[in-house]
């Protein structure tokens, strides 16, 4: 059974949890053809602030340009589908590792880097933001266009992609 209170309260409604405890204190009766409706809103709300995260993420980012994994075309590259599926999980964040993605010019590096931020933004809550190679001290002009970082919400940057 939802708790409407503690949904409420997570969601900073505090004018309405009051409202909503006041309601409950005065029976079933009061309560019961209007909580369908509150747990319908509660939903919206929940759904919209997701959607309104992802999209500031998105802009707050500045990627080169919206790539995902799915408009990548493996056999025209030497990338690995296997190890791209599995850095796409960003698992290697959780211990502040590091991706270097290398190749000439055309190769799919920036292609790559974005799909895996977009990735860490919509799938996995993650933060990131992109750096034109010259601004970075790691980066090597001949192999690095851009630099992708991601991260947790709560932590410094954990990975850096090129």
């Amino acid at each position: 059974m939802r708790d409407l209170m503690a949904e409420l309260k997570e969601l900073r409604l505090h004018g309405m949890a009051t409202a909503w405890a006041e309601l409950t204190a005065q029976g079933e009766s009061n309560t019961a053809s209007s909580k369908w409706l509150l747990e319908h809103l509660l939903e919206q709300e929940h759904t919209d602030r997701a959607m309104r995260s992802v999209s500031h993420q998105m802009n707050m980012a500045k990627l080169p340009m919206h790539r995902d994994l799915a408009s990548f075309d493996f056999n025209a590259s030497s990338a690995d589908a296997r190890l791209i599926s599995e850095l796409a999980s960003l698992a290697f964040t959780d211990t502040a590792q590091n991706v270097v993605l290398i190749g000439g010019p055309g190769t799919g590096k920036t292609h790559l880097a974005t799909a895996l931020a977009v990735s860490g933004i919509t799938r996995h809550g993650k933060r990131a933001d992109s750096t034109p190679f010259g601004h970075s001290a790691h980066a090597d002009p001949d192999t690095c266009s851009t630099i992708i970082r991601t991260g947790s919400r709560s932590a410094a940057t954990q990975g850096w992609h090129c």
